[in-house]
């Protein structure tokens, strides 16, 4: 569950930062190492309701600071899943 909980906090992170892309590369490598079914209603269900809430509590904030907050958390040297996002070339 952990796995979806920071798939779905990741693309929030490029909802609320225009300048953030998610790395498809770690997600490849994320969800095939856990095993996690994108097909899955539950496991859909789970990431749309994890970017909703991750959105919902950055709104009114700033983009800057999103862009902080989310490069802390999923960038290159991110405290939760390092790389998961990565700045738009």
């Amino acid at each position: 569950m952990a796995v979806i909980s920071h798939l779905g906090q990741a693309i929030a992170g490029t909802k609320i930062c225009s300048k953030l892309e998610i790395s498809q590369g770690e997600v490849a490598v994320m969800i095939t190492a856990y095993k996690v079914d994108l097909g899955d209603p539950t496991v859909a269900a789970v990431i749309r309701s994890k970017v909703d809430e991750t959105v919902s509590a950055w709104a009114g904030k700033g983009e800057d600071l999103a862009c902080a907050g989310a490069l802390i958390l999923y960038g290159p040297s991110g405290s939760n899943v390092p790389g998961l996002l990565r700045i738009k070339d």
